[in-house]
């Protein structure tokens, strides 16, 4: 008799591939008052911003072309899922290594990638012992703490061999600080961090990604307690409008470091 593994239908196979995404936490009964209603959607105006900064750090390691990579504070896995799904441009890839201490994240990274499940480490930073090509570490230094930041800093270019690359993503100053965490961040004070960690280093560019509050406007009418309308071209088209951004508007900033 043939085991279920090797009767795989069509069907089945299009349902287990759904669970790459848990859909069925989405709809809910939300109760307001004494009523409850059918709920059948998030409210994610966070991810247009996100993945304007996630898909800027895939463009920078597309130049970079690294045959390894290491991903520090890789939370729920998302950059290194999508270097994995994106082989045209990192087909040169033969090792990618994230790391977190969130034992949570890790967890959550394995089962969200289970095909690559055995990338992602519960893992400081400094009990890290090999070299990279390149060392990503997108929007985590704000959540380290004053007295142990050069400690990481120090352990981001410790992890890179000499002439690779550090990619770091922070929030800039131009938004206010979020609760959860300890600064924001302007080129000057991001150079001041890494100049007082006396790593050696060349700066090869600094990219300021989506205007601050460049959507509010928009999602006051698409996306509130009454409404929730998308429209698939014009999202799109305020994306990429948006995305580009300056000094003095950008949300967050890349910046593409040498190590020396």
């Amino acid at each position: 008799m043939k085991s279920f593994d090797e009767k795989r239908t069509k069907e089945y196979t299009i349902q287990d591939n759904q669970y790459k995404f848990p859909y069925h936490y989405i709809p809910e009964y939300r109760k307001v008052g004494k009523h409850c209603f059918p709920v059948m959607e998030r409210s994610l105006r966070w991810g247009f911003e996100y993945l304007a900064y996630m898909y800027a750090v895939l463009e920078k390691l597309y130049t970079v072309r690294p045959n390894s990579i290491l991903d520090v504070g890789c939370g729920d896995g998302r950059l290194l899922s999508l270097i994995k799904s994106d082989c045209d441009h990192f087909h040169g890839l033969n090792k990618m290594k994230g790391i977190d201490i969130s034992e949570k994240a890790i967890k959550l990274a394995g089962i969200l990638n289970s095909e690559v499940e055995e990338v992602y480490h519960e893992l400081d930073i400094s009990d890290e012992k090999e070299e990279y090509d390149c060392v990503t570490c997108i929007e985590t230094l704000e959540h380290i703490p004053d007295e142990l930041l050069e400690g990481v800093i120090c352990n981001l270019f410790r992890c890179v061999r000499a002439g690779g690359k550090v990619i770091i993503s922070v929030p800039t100053i131009n938004r206010p600080r979020s609760g959860k965490h300890f600064r924001h961040y302007s080129a000057d004070v991001l150079l001041e961090e890494l100049n007082s960690s006396q790593v050696r280093y060349q700066v090869e560019s600094i990219e300021y990604i989506w205007k601050v509050n460049a959507l509010k406007k928009y999602f006051r009418i698409t996306d509130n307690r009454f409404l929730y309308l998308r429209f698939r071209a014009l999202d799109n088209f305020l994306t990429k409008v948006n995305a580009k951004a300056d000094e003095k508007s950008g949300a967050h900033m890349i910046v593409v470091l040498n190590k020396c």
